[in-house]
């Protein structure tokens, strides 16, 4: 499910759901949030960080799930 919120310049940004992130990233729930962990081997400061949006429920920019994605060696510019 993609949130759309209004923003400036005409632009509309869209916030992804953690089912979206894997489909997009191509990595299990699991390797997520250990990229989020700082005390993880596998933490990536570089990995976008997700935005609360209640008590119990996160999602992550669009954008900066796509820059990540786009700067991952190899990708070469395709996005899922």
């Amino acid at each position: 499910m993609q949130y759309q919120q209004p923003a400036t310049n005409n632009r509309c940004i869209k916030m992804l759901k953690l089912k979206e992130v894997i489909a997009k990233c191509q990595l299990s729930r699991s390797t997520i949030y250990a990229k989020l962990d700082v005390k993880s081997k596998r933490f990536d400061p570089e990995f976008p960080v997700p935005r609360k949006l209640g008590s119990q429920s996160v999602a992550w920019l669009e954008d900066e799930i796509d820059h990540w994605v786009l700067t991952r060696p190899g990708t070469r510019g395709a996005l899922t």
